[in-house]
């Protein structure tokens, strides 16, 4: 759990919940949408990231689960709203499932 507060693992385990939640709705094709550049980069090129590899790797076997799955990224300021609850998420642990 000590990598939960990381913000690029944080964010990796968002999409990996949002991927399972797809996969339970029976979704063919998904665009999943992300502020943080580094992690839309990372999970595109599909390259490695030492502090999130095993949820990297949950993602990529995930993604295999759906015709097609597209990365994008949003910026901050225009994602205002899910941003704050994301910081308010990480800075209440006890409310993290």
């Amino acid at each position: 759990m000590e990598n939960m507060f990381n913000p690029l693992c944080s964010e990796a385990l968002a999409v990996k919940t949002g991927l399972l939640e797809a996969v339970n709705l029976g979704l063919r094709t998904l665009t999943i949408w992300s502020d943080s550049q580094s992690l839309s980069t990372t999970i595109s090129s599909r390259s490695k990231s030492v502090e999130a590899q095993g949820v990297l790797f949950d993602i990529e076997h995930l993604c295999n689960l759906f015709s097609a799955v597209y990365f994008r990224h949003v910026p901050r300021l225009n994602n205002v709203e899910a941003d704050a609850l994301a910081k308010f998420a990480l800075s209440n642990p006890q409310n993290i499932v």
